[in-house]
């Protein structure tokens, strides 16, 4: 250990690192440099050295000992620092634990007498593994254990035949054999199980049911100490699986080696992949069932056209607000104050209809989506699907910008303290109804209802399979036993537009609907 006055540049003191861990431990730090501290005691020193042979050196000026780690002239680790007291119950930590190791490789040893009770037929050999080979073998005797059974199985068969005598009775007469026909079944299951020392194991594993010779197992193992570089060796059947990664490569035999060398690990394997051919039959789990939905159950309250004409827009220009009429949460929602009318564009009179409230924003992907399930000839109608059925009180507003004759319109305004919006979805309350219970037509939110698409039904199942979908489209007929599917010989499926062709284009329809009006995955039907 050199002795003599060293700097603190030769000391090589760090700054604190929180990616190391590094923390005061404790003991006198006066005689450091300002704003240094000591290394962990773990894993450098409870458990044990970073490297077999650490360097290890004494500063007398402070009192403090050093430990460096090093494989092959390179520092595997940042080095442990700490007082002469601190060091001294290290050592102490780190002899206790060595005594314990080796106290426990002891009593592992398969030369302990009656220590394991074995099954089956077990043998220590009278042998001494020579001193020289005693650092790579272990200390323990050779031993071999055997166990297995064998099941042998007789079964006889011997056939009876009955007639009928002249008088009409039942007798029953023997077969002409003697002896009845035998069948043997024989199962053989071996184990066996083998130690050289304290490091290396043989396991082989035979069986007369395996399907393929895979199933019978030989390996033979060694298991190096905790400070070996070689950590373990496999021959025989082996896997390859390594640290961090979910690939688990199986029915390898060969060699499989482990080693560190610092913090590096190594796992070299040299084999051949073995193959076995199974067969296996799959059944589908799906569910069939039979649905009746009411032309008035549509799915209410979630989808709405954008626009009530075919247009040319700018579809990021689309904006989307809410209003739940809660006053009391406008604060949490950020809720913005705005004016709603029936059309934007123009100012509210008689026939342009107007609501003020405070909007929340909505966020498409999350609260809605845009899609246009409808082609037409020039322009389009995108239609917005909400996430959640909106409630019968809620407005629904929007505003873009519409290209009119090349020219781009803005469609509302989100700019300014108040904002300004189209509403397409007004509350149920500001619509007048008739006293039977209907809407007024003459009410000036009534032209704002039609926005709500009123043909998208749920039929109560997601992920359906189209290839088994049976759809039929009755009228309800009290006169007859079973409501007709058809008018004048014409499917109704066919008259609504649902089935225009069959399994091509330039088909004839085949009494399905096509794929164009389904969204299995949704388990939605439009039309």
């Amino acid at each position: 250990m050199p002795l003599g006055i060293a700097e603190a540049s030769l000391w090589g003191y760090t700054h604190a690192d929180a990616t190391l861990g590094e923390t005061s431990l404790g003991g006198d730090h006066s005689d450091m440099p300002p704003g240094w501290v000591m290394q962990h005691f773990d894993p450098t020193g409870m458990l044990a050295p970073a490297s077999p042979n650490p360097s290890i050196s004494l500063d007398p000026s402070s009192g403090h000992i050093r430990e460096t780690y090093s494989e092959g002239g390179i520092e595997t680790r940042p080095p442990m620092v700490t007082d002469l007291d601190q060091y001294s119950g290290l050592l102490t930590t780190r002899t206790y634990r060595r005594l314990w190791r080796d106290q426990a490789k002891s009593s592992r040893s398969v030369a302990r007498t009656g220590a394991i009770k074995r099954s089956g037929f077990n043998i220590d050999l009278p042998i001494q593994i020579p001193k020289q080979l005693r650092g790579i073998l272990g200390s323990g005797a050779p031993n071999i254990d055997v166990s297995g059974s064998e099941t042998i199985t007789l079964s006889g068969v011997s056939d009876w035949t009955v007639r009928s005598n002249d008088q009409g009775l039942d007798r029953e007469t023997k077969r002409p054999s003697a002896f009845p026909s035998l069948e043997m079944k024989q199962d053989l299951q071996v184990n066996l199980t083998g130690s050289i020392g304290d490091k290396i194991k043989v396991d082989v594993d035979q069986s007369s049911n395996v399907q393929t010779s895979l199933d019978n197992k030989v390996k033979l193992r060694y298991e190096g100490d905790e400070d070996d570089m070689i950590k373990s060796i496999d021959l025989g059947n082996t896997n390859l699986s390594l640290q961090g990664a979910s690939i688990r490569q199986e029915g390898l035999f060969g060699v499989k080696t482990v080693a560190k060398l610092g913090n590096v690990d190594v796992v070299t394997i040299a084999s051949k992949q073995e193959g076995k051919s199974e067969t296996a039959r799959f059944t589908p789990s799906g569910e069939k069932r039979r649905v009746i939905i009411s032309d008035l159950d549509y799915v209410k309250r979630q989808y709405f056209f954008i626009s009530d004409h075919a247009m040319e827009w700018v579809p990021a220009s689309l904006k989307v607000y809410r209003d739940d009429r809660n006053g009391s949460n406008n604060t949490e929602t950020h809720a913005l104050p705005g004016i709603g009318r029936y059309d934007p564009t123009t100012a509210s009179d008689s026939t342009n209809a107007q609501t003020d409230g405070a909007f929340d924003v909505l966020t498409q992907g999350i609260d809605y989506d845009v899609f246009k399930p409808y082609l037409l000839p020039s322009g389009e109608i995108p239609v917005l699907k909400m996430r959640y059925p909106l409630n019968p009180t809620d407005v629904l507003a929007v505003t873009y910008v519409e290209k009119v004759l090349g020219v781009d319109t803005n469609i509302g305004s989100a700019v300014g303290d108040t904002i300004l919006l189209k509403v397409i979805k007004p509350s149920v309350g500001d619509v007048g109804v008739l006293e039977g219970g209907q809407f007024d037509p003459k009410d000036e939110w009534y032209p704002a209802l039609a926005y709500e698409l009123k043909n998208f039904y749920d039929l109560t199942a997601r992920d359906i399979s189209r290839e088994t979908l049976d759809l039929k489209i009755r009228r309800r007929d009290a006169g007859q036993s079973v409501d007709p599917d058809r008018v004048k010989d014409k499917p109704l499926v066919e008259i609504l537009g649902l089935d225009r062709h069959g399994n091509t284009v330039d088909s004839n329809p085949d009494g399905k609907v096509d794929d164009d009006f389904i969204i299995g995955e949704e388990g939605i039907i439009y039309f």
